[in-house]
């Protein structure tokens, strides 16, 4: 018998390994940092070449390193564990806006970025990536806010 293994089994064993001893894989992490840093970001390159999702080994969207299906995936985790946002939340938002940005009304039904109270950390609504970067910019200052508006209204004159 003594045959290798098939890479599909070898990654499931390893799985396995990692969710039964989180601890270990831990420690080991933390004494490898440089090169586990260094093995990921190659792991990357060259899945990012073949053009294959670095998760499941299927062909990634062009010049990335995760399939569409991973990536939504992906997302709703980070909307999950930064926001508190379900699936069931985030799809009844996207729905309450019209799939539309609630600053710009751009439509954003591939491309939503959930916009928080960075204080209390309460979910306000989705908006484009423009607008979110934007009110990032002024750090929620709604007074900064209403100057630039003032400032922009000015030259409208």
């Amino acid at each position: 018998m003594g045959g290798k293994a098939s890479p599909e089994a070898l990654r499931r064993a390893t799985q396995r390994y990692r969710e039964r001893h989180p601890e270990k894989v831990k420690a080991y992490v933390e004494a490898n940092r440089e090169q586990h840093r260094a093995k990921e970001y190659a792991k990357y390159d060259a899945a990012k070449a073949a053009g294959e999702c670095v998760r499941c080994y299927r062909p990634s969207r062009e010049g990335k390193i995760l399939c569409s299906e991973c990536h939504k995936k992906q997302l709703a985790t980070v909307r999950k564990y930064k926001y508190g946002l379900t699936e069931a939340g985030f799809s009844q938002l996207i729905e309450e806006q019209d799939y539309r940005c609630a600053i710009c009304l751009v439509d954003i039904e591939t491309d939503a970025h959930v916009d928080h109270n960075h204080d209390t950390k309460a979910v306000r609504g989705l908006l484009c990536g423009q607008c979110n970067r934007g009110i990032g910019m002024f750090r929620d200052n709604i007074e900064a806010l209403e100057r630039a508006a003032a400032y922009l209204k000015r030259d409208r004159k």
